[in-house]
């Protein structure tokens, strides 16, 4: 068991979120062609990610007392670069700024941990990344 700070966490190689999930799409939906299963497989690993994604980050703030939304918004891509979703580069001309409704902010995410366990694959997906 993984205890961090009271909260367990789950470890999970990436290799079963990028190229064995993709490829048990591939076997369980039989009808699809590579692309479409590589799509939905996307689609389903995007879905599962944003919901975890949100959930860390509430929790993240909560916990830390972290309220000011600016600060909310300038911890979240060093909390999932942490955590090890992604490698992180903000941009020099990232300004974040409040507004009535929304915020702007950009940064610019390598995510190059997922791509590495193509690296290592029997086969590679034969449907460029996105």
């Amino acid at each position: 068991m993984i205890t961090i700070g009271g909260e367990r966490y789950v470890l999970v190689r990436a290799m079963s979120l990028s190229v064995h999930f993709f490829e048990f799409m591939k076997e369980i939906y039989p009808g699809l062609t590579e692309g479409e299963a590589l799509e939905g497989a996307g689609s389903a690993l995007f879905d599962i990610a944003y919901a975890i994604g949100r959930s860390d980050a509430r929790a993240f703030c909560a916990k830390l007392g972290v309220e000011d939304p600016i600060a909310k918004l300038s911890s979240g891509p060093i909390h999932f670069a942490c955590t090890g979703w992604a490698f992180v580069d903000i941009s020099p001309e990232s300004n974040a700024s409040p507004t009535t409704t929304t915020f702007s902010f950009t940064t610019i995410r390598s995510p190059l941990r997922p791509i590495r366990g193509w690296l290592g694959a029997r086969s590679p997906p034969s449907v460029p990344a996105t």
